[in-house]
């Protein structure tokens, strides 16, 4: 009984994964998740492993030449 509840947790947990990776690829944003709190330092949610900081250092320096 127990090895069954086991298999279907992790197939639950991947289809989960699975599914948040999709949306993170296509951009889709769903309003009802939670947000994360990001510092600084952190590292980015986008999963790229860079830091957050020069993430967005990024995206300001290109939202900033387009404005222009």
């Amino acid at each position: 009984m127990l090895p069954l509840a086991v298999e279907t947790l992790q197939a639950h947990g991947a289809r989960l994964e699975k599914e948040r990776q999709r949306k993170m690829a296509g951009g889709i944003v769903d309003l009802n998740s939670r947000r994360i709190k990001v510092s600084r330092n952190g590292p980015c949610p986008c999963g790229s492993g860079k830091k957050y900081k020069k993430i967005l250092r990024n995206e300001l320096k290109a939202f900033a030449a387009n404005s222009s």
